[in-house]
């Protein structure tokens, strides 16, 4: 497949720091284990959402796959990054083959395939004109009724650290300092994130700024400051009419 320069780009990033991006995923006190990973989990039971097959953009190392495979569900994990995908088949071999190089662009995925479509810090890196396509291939895969959650880096925290105004719409840089880096990302305000679900065709559930537990608060205080003086992550839900 070829990829426009700002998809080659995410593909470039993560195919150069698939090794250090395993390491970082793997901390317990992660933002993918504090609040990610919780907060997806917590939405699906919160709304009671039941599926049987499933498919996880820009699945990384593969944890989530990995998952709800476990729980019984056909996942499937695709993924822009060559590196990613090999580290994810080298990490669950049992189920190599339900990782492969994919990009929401241009999903591979018959029409109606999925019940459910999900993506952990994906779709900031994503151009405006990107996103509307990758949605409007993330609702043609899914079956009527099935569900669509993502979750992206709070464009308010973007803002801030690149700089920019928050009504900004564009690329932007900000310092990736568990990777020593300067990533790319397509900010945006919350009511641009909401018009690209209903432009889909999507009716939109909840939005939701998740923070750790409080549990996990009082186990690292200092640490959990960051997640809580300034949202750290924007989650949203929608459903396929």
């Amino acid at each position: 497949m070829i990829y426009n320069k700002d998809l080659a780009e995410i593909r470039d990033l993560y195919d150069n720091i698939n090794e250090e991006y395993e390491l970082f995923r793997d901390d317990d006190l992660s933002p993918y284990a504090l609040i990610e990973f919780p907060s997806l989990i917590n939405l699906i039971k919160d709304y009671n959402l039941k599926f049987s097959s499933l498919l996880d953009i820009g699945c990384g190392c593969g944890d989530l796959v990995a998952y709800f495979n476990q729980k019984g569900i056909k996942s499937l994990g695709i993924d822009i990054s060559s590196g990613m995908i090999d580290k994810a088949q080298k990490r669950y071999p049992e189920i190599k083959e339900c990782f492969k190089v994919g990009s929401s662009t241009e999903l591979s995925a018959k029409s109606g395939s999925f019940d459910a479509v999900v993506s952990i810090e994906v779709f900031h890196y994503l151009s405006l004109p990107d996103t509307d396509k990758s949605f409007r291939e993330v609702f043609r895969v899914l079956k009527p009724g099935g569900f669509f959650i993502f979750i992206v880096t709070h464009p308010l925290r973007i803002s801030l650290k690149s700089g920019v105004d928050y009504f900004y719409e564009g690329k932007v840089k900000l310092f990736w300092s568990s990777m020593k880096k300067k990533v790319s990302h397509f900010h945006r305000p919350i009511d641009k994130w909401v018009e690209h679900i209903l432009k889909a065709g999507f009716n939109l559930e909840t939005i939701r700024e998740p923070s750790p537990s409080k549990e996990i608060i009082r186990k690292h205080p200092r640490l959990c400051q960051k997640y809580l003086s300034l949202p750290y992550r924007l989650l949203f839900l929608a459903k396929k009419r």
